[in-house]
């Protein structure tokens, strides 16, 4: 979704594009298709999401480098009373100092009106709304995967539906998403629902953060099996693979299990 959305080959002059960025650091292992080098796209992505993150902070704080100091937006400890601007009388809650202004001191604060001229779109404003809304997404699902965090999975899959939605060369991907939701929210069973939430991870190391998708994990014993197996295909072995297939069914489900 973020390479439909981000990834055009036309924007390489563009300074912050996703394309200008991969041109940037060289890194043409990254190509128009994220399916050619899944890995290499990942991390190409992660750096994207860190670099529009320091950039943003950098820009808010006024600093000129990672390394200095800054000069504005700093944090200010702000006292727990709010006083009167006229008679100086402490309140605790803000409500409660616009009240005894208005009822006392007969001070209402007017509202500025807001402009109503025609606004013209900045189209780098958008693009980079957009890239920080996707990337920030993505980084928030990877990091509830390593957690194995299966709630809050399911809830960024509400997210990621009206964006499926709105890509035109992902509906497939609105459907399946739509049709998990309906399952875990009112189709399935409650103790149905809580498995098709939770039980959606594995983890071979033990720690907090390194669960990964099942998914995925039946991908690599897919791979691992076909390699194991690969000799097969030579020679007159295929014909010993069709006549003892299930021995072969039975092994691939043992190997599955180790």
């Amino acid at each position: 979704m973020c390479w439909h959305q981000l990834y055009n080959t036309g924007l390489g002059r563009d300074i912050g594009t996703l394309y200008a960025a991969r041109n940037a650091i060289n890194a043409r292992n990254v190509t128009v298709d994220p399916r050619n080098n899944f890995y290499a796209s990942s991390e190409f992505l992660n750096n994207y999401t860190d670099v529009y993150l320091v950039c943003g902070a950098l820009h808010h704080f006024g600093m000129a480098d990672i390394n200095g100091q800054p000069t504005k937006n700093m944090h200010v400890p702000l006292s727990n009373e709010y006083k009167c601007r006229f008679c100086g009388k402490a309140y605790k809650m803000p409500t409660a100092l616009v009240k005894h202004e208005e009822k006392i001191h007969s001070f209402k604060p007017e509202k500025p009106e807001e402009p109503t001229a025609e606004v013209t779109p900045d189209h780098v404003y958008n693009y980079m709304r957009k890239s920080l809304a996707l990337c920030m997404l993505r980084r928030n699902h990877d990091d509830a995967i390593s957690m194995g965090d299966g709630s809050r999975v399911i809830r960024l899959y509400k997210f990621f539906l009206l964006y499926y939605k709105a890509t035109p060369k992902t509906p497939k991907y609105a459907y399946g998403t739509f049709e998990t939701l309906a399952q875990v929210m009112c189709l399935l069973t409650p103790r149905m629902s809580h498995r098709l939430t939770w039980n959606r991870f594995v983890n071979y190391r033990g720690k907090v953060n390194t669960n990964f998708p099942m998914d995925l994990d039946i991908e690599h014993q897919n791979k691992a099996f076909k390699n194991d197996i690969s000799w097969i295909s030579r020679g007159n072995n295929s014909t010993y693979y069709k006549q003892d297939k299930p021995k072969f069914e039975l092994y691939r489900g043992n190997s599955s299990r180790v």
